[in-house]
């Protein structure tokens, strides 16, 4: 494949959940469909696998800022545990959260150390009037 990805078109692969080859004509189908919204004739396995991330992750933002919004969210730190090796996607599935933790991504905290920094956060912000 010679077109480079976009970061977005980067997380549709990793959210995929199908194997795949990159192709040139998979990706400017996909492009072509996200721009017109046509769907291609003849669609190029690449293509399902970009619009099927594209699926994943629009669902999965619905559903975590439904979760959000009904009380049911069970917090940060559980996505921070589930996405362990792939955080790198959870501002894409966050978008709607304007302001989220630095640390959210981090692949180099330990649990350990993740929990003293909340508990030293949580005593901050109690501490502040």
């Amino acid at each position: 494949m010679t077109q480079a990805l976009s970061e977005l078109e980067t997380v549709f692969e990793a959210l995929c959940g199908v194997g795949f080859q990159r192709t040139d004509r998979g990706l400017e189908q996909f492009r072509q469909h996200q721009s017109t919204g046509q769907q291609p004739r003849n669609p190029d396995p690449y293509f399902v696998a970009l619009s099927r991330g594209k699926q994943q992750r629009d669902f999965l933002s619905t559903e975590y800022r439904h979760l959000w919004v009904t009380g049911e969210w069970w917090g940060f730190r559980q996505l921070w545990v589930d996405w362990r090796g792939r955080r790198w996607i959870l501002p894409f599935l966050l978008r709607w959260y304007a302001l989220l933790p630095d640390w959210l991504t981090d692949e180099t905290l330990t649990e350990d150390a993740l929990d003293s920094l909340l508990m030293r956060l949580a005593i901050s912000e109690a501490a502040t009037p």
